[in-house]
Parts: structure tokens; C-alpha cells; sequence
């Protein structure tokens, strides 16, 4: 009896791992995407970052790229452009029925955000060019709690660990040509690959130890999981307008095309449980899945207005709209 009870907990304990938050209409256990961050497609640079992110209109340094390559039309010499980006995130968690899951995750990290060189020229029309790359979403995440268990004939302690790792950057190559004096167009073709110098996906890893009693029968179950996208791969463009119409304000435009991602998704699981003495049971279970998924990555447009008030003032507005209805992962299933 007391083995039969040991293994329906194991029973239990795989299926709640395995299928919560899974969610009741999903026909697959292995679609979920953990994210840190909002994917949300934005530009680089420190400048465009202390505007507040209005810099559609403005879009005047090498950077443009990833805001406004019409923007690029702006640079009159060559240029090499670096920004490094630190980041600390502060998770807290906290829990009135749960209090001893009471704690703070943290991760910080210093990494290259976006590289270019700009290169200016005349062919009948002024034309710059650009080769960039955009360090584009970080997924960096990690915490951990304990989590006291108790029920009927059950009295188990878990310690659990959850530590995410991971980028998504994309390698552009721009360029914008001066239609008029006051109008410029532009467009950044952005490749997305993992097969440069730099893996393009992100890792999960969730472990979990788990020590007590169940009907008075001494248990441990260490379990792991691992969830792993690699080798993010699409193109897209970024399509831009910049339109001089006075020498003081600037109207820019910019249009983020959709595109579908596949991403190679490695998922294991293992759990090993342990029973006993007086009489020892291990319990070990195992599942591996290797699938291509496909990530609809959305439609994002702007539009900015800059205000140069004079050379040492520039002013900022930017309208910008991301189609999140239109982010979908998919398996090769179909789900």
C-alpha cells in the first residue's frame, strides 16, 4: 500500500509538472516561450534612449539603421558606431496563502548592443550605406523559491530554481537615398541567423528538489527540465521615410515588417524519486522532443515629428503601434 501510494504521487507530481499552465486548449505540451522582456521591436543608442525613444523623426546618427534608416541620408562623413548596453533586472515575489515563496530574483549584464559602419557617397543621388548588427532582445531571467507542501499523508519540502539565458539580435544591412533636398528613403534588410559568431535563441532550465514524507515514507524527487529555442532564423525589413518640411521640423515614418521565425526546439524533462528505507524504490522518468517551431513575429509602423529648436535643443514626438495579435507560435503539429 505504501508503494502503490508512493507511486501515485509520483504520477501526480510528473503530470502537474508537465501539463500546468500548459493551458486546457493546447494539444501539445511543448509551446510555450518564456520571454523576460517584452520582444518589442525597437532601436539602439544611448542618444535615442534618453529622448525617451522618440527618435523616428530624429534619426540623425548611425543608429538610424534600427529607428529610421532614412535617417542615414543624414551623415555626411564616415562613421563607425558601438553601443554597449548594461541591464540589472529585480524580480520580487511575494505570496499571502505562500508567504515562504517570499523572495527576490535578480540577474544584471553587460553585453555589445549595436555595431555599425556607415558609409556616405554620391551615384548621381547622395547614398549612404550601412552595415550593422542589433543585439534585439535579451531573455536573461533567474529566481528561485521554497515551497512547503502539505496534504493528507504528505509533507514535502521544494526547492525550486528557474534561470533563463538567451539574445536574439539580427545583422542589417541599410541604406538610404536622397530623393529631393528635404526627402529621403530608406531600408534596413535584417538577417536573423545563429550560424555567425553568436547563437541567436535562448535556454530555460527549471530545477527542483523535492524532500519529505509521504505516508510516512521518506521521499526525494530531483527533477529537471530544459527548454531550449536555438537557431532563430527569418528575414524582415525596415522600411523608412524622412521628410524635411522646414529647416526646424522633421516628419519621419517607418514600417517593421512581420515575419515568421523557425526556431529548432529541443524540450527534456527527467525525474528521478527515490522512496524509503525501510524499502528502497527509485522511480526514474524520462521525455525528450526535438521539433522546428514557427514564430510569427508582428507588424510594427511609427511615425515621428523632431523639432529642432536650435543646435544644442531637438524635440521629440513619436507615435508607434506593434500588432501583438498577430504573434503566434506554432509547432510542427500545428498547434
Amino acid at each position: 500500500m505504501r508503494k502503490n501510494h508512493a507511486l501515485c504521487f509520483v504520477l501526480a507530481f510528473l503530470v502537474s509538472t508537465l501539463f500546468l499552465g500548459a493551458g486546457s486548449e493546447a494539444a501539445t505540451l511543448f509551446q510555450q516561450v518564456g520571454v523576460a522582456s517584452s520582444p518589442n521591436p525597437v532601436g539602439s543608442g544611448a542618444r535615442a534612449v534618453g529622448m525617451g525613444g522618440a527618435f523616428i523623426g530624429v534619426a540623425d546618427d548611425a543608429t538610424a539603421a534600427s529607428w529610421n534608416p532614412a535617417g542615414l541620408i543624414q551623415l555626411e562623413k564616415p562613421e563607425v558606431s558601438i553601443v554597449g548596453e548594461y541591464f540589472k533586472r529585480t524580480e520580487e515575489f511575494s505570496s499571502a496563502i505562500r508567504p515562504e515563496i517570499g523572495n527576490t530574483g535578480e540577474v544584471d549584464d553587460f553585453d555589445l548592443n549595436y555595431f555599425s559602419v556607415t558609409y556616405p557617397f554620391k551615384f548621381f543621388k547622395n547614398i549612404v550605406v550601412s552595415l550593422n548588427y542589433q543585439r534585439l532582445y535579451d531573455f536573461n531571467r533567474s529566481f528561485s523559491h521554497r515551497l512547503d507542501f502539505s496534504s493528507a499523508g504528505l509533507d514535502v519540502v521544494q526547492d525550486k530554481h528557474f534561470d533563463q539565458d538567451g539574445f536574439l539580435g539580427p545583422v542589417g544591412i541599410a541604406g538610404a537615398i536622397q530623393i529631393t533636398p528635404n526627402l529621403s528613403l530608406g531600408l534596413t534588410i535584417n538577417v536573423w541567423t545563429g550560424k555567425l559568431v553568436w547563437d541567436n535563441g535562448w535556454k530555460e532550465t527549471f530545477k527542483e528538489r523535492s524532500v519529505g514524507t509521504q505516508g510516512g515514507i521518506p521521499v526525494t524527487i530531483d527533477t529537471l527540465v530544459s527548454d531550449e529555442y536555438a537557431d532563430f532564423r527569418g528575414i524582415n525589413g525596415n522600411f523608412g521615410i524622412l521628410w524635411n518640411v522646414t529647416p526646424s521640423f522633421t516628419l519621419g515614418g517607418v514600417i517593421k515588417t512581420p515575419f515568421t521565425a523557425s526556431v529548432d526546439h529541443k524540450f527534456s524533462f527527467s525525474q528521478t524519486s527515490q522512496f524509503g528505507p525501510p524499502l528502497s524504490t527509485v522511480v526514474r522518468s524520462q521525455v525528450s522532443v526535438v521539433d522546428e517551431v514557427e514564430l510569427d513575429m508582428p507588424l510594427s509602423y511609427g511615425v515621428g515629428l523632431a523639432w529642432r529648436v536650435s543646435d544644442a535643443l531637438t524635440l521629440g514626438f513619436d507615435v508607434y503601434r506593434t500588432h501583438w495579435s498577430d504573434y503566434v507560435l506554432k509547432d510542427s503539429r500545428g498547434n
